[in-house]
């Protein structure tokens, strides 16, 4: 770029490159990437709502508080609204459409990023899914936005066992329970780790 400002015999090349060089060092001076400005934050420890900023930064909350003087690529006015740690739904049946629908926007819009599933029934095991490493596979493969945990559904379990039998379980359809359902956890955390 210097050579053609010298060679051309104009400055204008020259004012433009130290433009452009001015711009881009701006731009990675930021002090975020996102800076969500005057919100009511909930920290999610139980502490009572504060007026204050959050500064985002490579996808990850890089501070909290009064960010005065800081600045951003992307800076949201939060006035008179709260900004909260994302919610946890404890009891979700989304087992299947998040396959579907790995952004679950339904959710993702209301605050909702994590889900546990598995409160009756289960994705794994299952005709679909042998165990939840292929279920967690195919969830991978499809995209998803939020976290997701999950235990082996009770009626998995109690079918897996009794089959369409109905009626109490006798004693040893108990212990069977007890055994699978000790058997499946413990293959869940060698598949996991």
């Amino acid at each position: 770029m210097l050579a053609f400002a010298f060679a051309s015999g104009t400055i204008f090349p020259m004012k433009l490159a130290t433009l452009c060089l001015t711009v881009i060092s701006l731009a990675s001076a930021q002090d975020f990437d996102i800076l969500i400005r005057g919100g009511k934050v909930v920290d999610g420890a139980g502490n009572p709502a504060q007026t204050g900023d959050v500064g985002i930064k490579q996808g990850k909350i890089a501070a909290m508080g009064r960010l005065a003087g800081k600045t951003a690529t992307r800076v949201i006015d939060a006035s008179e609204l709260v900004v909260a740690p994302g919610f946890i739904d404890i009891h979700n049946h989304s087992d299947t459409s998040i396959l579907t629908d790995g952004n679950a926007q339904s959710f993702i819009r209301q605050g909702v990023t994590s889900f546990i599933f598995g409160e009756g029934g289960s994705a794994a095991p299952s005709r679909r899914f042998a165990d939840f490493k292929t279920y967690f596979d195919a969830v991978l493969k499809s995209g998803v936005s939020a976290n997701i945990g999950t235990y082996v559904g009770s009626s998995e379990l109690w079918t897996f066992v009794r089959g369409s039998k109905a009626g109490p379980p006798t004693a040893d359809e108990l212990n069977k329970i007890a055994d699978e359902a000790a058997e499946r956890a413990l293959r869940m955390l060698t598949a996991s780790g």
